[in-house]
């Protein structure tokens, strides 16, 4: 007789919390393989989702890819205009690539976001 609680845990997880939490513990442990496998399976599954492409940018930043960084912080932007967190990631992709008027007006319109931010002005300088 077949165990029911095997077959649960070998069934794939198709919902978004639980292929967030697999490709975050993923990155966090250095499997950037297995992070990228869940958050395209979000992106394939569920229209995309900006922490999604948070995460693949974060594992093209780490793997010294800034063109994919670059690429997957702009579709997070997208996704999500007013966080700034994510700008703020753009931007440091954008300085990497040697792009800095894009980091620039990146940065910019996190501080129209968030004038206060501490973060957003120590990246711009002021």
């Amino acid at each position: 007789m077949p165990n029911a609680d095997v077959e649960a845990r070998a069934a794939p997880i198709a919902d978004f919390s639980g292929l967030m939490e697999i490709a975050r513990e993923a990155f966090q442990g250095g499997r950037h393989d297995e992070a990228n496998r869940a958050c395209r399976q979000i992106i394939d599954e569920h229209g995309g989702h900006p922490a999604a492409w948070v995460v693949l940018g974060a594992t093209a930043w780490k793997e010294g890819d800034p063109d994919r960084a670059v690429e997957a912080f702009a579709k997070a932007v997208a996704g999500h205009k007013s966080n700034v967190e994510y700008r703020l990631m753009l931007a440091n992709a954008y300085r990497e690539q040697g792009r800095l008027d894009d980091a620039i007006e990146t940065l910019t319109t996190a501080l129209e976001i968030s004038p206060h931010s501490s973060a957003v002005r120590v990246a711009l300088g002021t």
